[in-house]
């Protein structure tokens, strides 16, 4: 998986995190939604649950997925 931040992105992400110690996440929210159907959004986590989540490097900064969503 290759994950690009634009240069925009990485302002806006450096903007609202600021010094904050922590990850982006991007996880598939699918409440609500049909089987199989979900919308892949990014969050600020404090913390990587080394058991869950994978992390990526990109060209900003590591990027956390959880790895029952890698077949998405």
């Amino acid at each position: 998986m290759t994950v690009t931040i634009t240069k925009s992105a990485a302002e806006e992400l450096n903007k609202k995190i600021g010094d904050q110690k922590g990850y982006l996440k991007i996880q598939n929210v699918n409440e609500g939604l049909a089987c199989g159907a979900g919308v892949p959004t990014l969050f600020f986590v404090s913390s990587m649950d080394e058991a869950k989540d994978v992390l990526f490097e990109t060209n900003n900064r590591s990027v956390l997925l959880e790895k029952s969503e890698l077949i998405f």
